[in-house]
């Protein structure tokens, strides 16, 4: 395997890790306290933090078991019920079972934008998954169609600034090098770091995956000072904002483990 294939691989990973404390979704409607829905709102956050952690076989039967318990709690397409199979969608996909959470991603798509819309957050963040559930499964051009057309929808939203547009081309990006080290793509997340830091913050966690994938660029190329760099910041800033035990910050550790030793 090639420097940059391994490069590649790595940085599809690490994109598919990304901000589980932060999965964009409706706002849950107040429910009637009870011992029932107090029970179900501990396990709501224990599969979140498996998660995070990345216990991912863990957390997919905890929110396999949470959806339907919310649909009775809640109803079908109320938000506390979407947020667990928005949640249930992306562990698939970060577990490789691409099929399956492309499944689940088309279902959330027609129902989300019906209820709020293609620009919203949640719909976008669905959207995304799929293209990254595309991308795994090599369908480079279907996911690359999914990204264009949240990129329109956006920017018929007059949404061309916003944290989602940054997001969405990023991915796209990522997605494009990891087809085959595409020096646009690179030039890309390279112009779209300013935008992130400035837009989202240099702490987000979309932003510290921004610094992971150039980091991987980098080495891809042979840069490995620039590569280092870019890698030790995401480290620093996801010690800051996720913690010493987020699956993201255990993988930005490896690399730079990988690129020092």
């Amino acid at each position: 395997m090639t420097l940059r294939s391994f490069a590649c691989i790595a940085l599809f990973l690490l994109v598919h890790a990304l901000v589980y404390a932060q999965t964009p979704a409706p706002a849950p409607a107040p429910a009637p306290t009870s011992p029932e829905t107090i029970d179900f709102e501990t396990r709501v956050a224990q599969a979140a933090s498996l998660a995070r952690t990345g216990q991912f076989k863990e957390a997919e039967a905890l929110y396999r078991a949470l959806i339907p318990e919310a649909g009775r709690l809640y109803g079908a397409e109320e938000p506390n019920t979407l947020n667990l199979r928005i949640a249930l969608a992306r562990v698939l996909c970060v577990m490789g079972k691409y099929q399956e959470s492309e499944d689940k991603s088309r279902d959330l798509i027609h129902v989300l934008v019906r209820l709020l819309g293609q620009d919203h957050s949640a719909t976008v963040f669905i959207w995304r998954n799929l293209a990254m559930c595309l991308a795994g499964q090599k369908k480079y051009d279907a996911a690359d169609a999914v990204f264009i057309a949240i990129i329109q929808a956006l920017s018929h939203a007059h949404k061309d600034e916003s944290p989602d547009m940054i997001k969405v081309k990023a991915a796209r990006a990522e997605v494009r090098f990891e087809k085959g080290g595409d020096s646009e793509a690179v030039k890309e997340l390279r112009a779209l770091l300013p935008a992130a830091e400035r837009i989202l913050g240099p702490l987000n966690p979309d932003t510290l995956t921004l610094y992971a994938a150039l980091s991987d660029c980098a080495k891809a190329d042979g840069n490995i000072p620039e590569a280092t760099n870019f890698i030790n910041r995401a480290l620093q800033g996801a010690q800051k904002k996720l913690g010493p035990d987020h699956i993201d910050t255990k993988n930005y550790e490896a690399k730079l483990k990988e690129l020092t030793k």
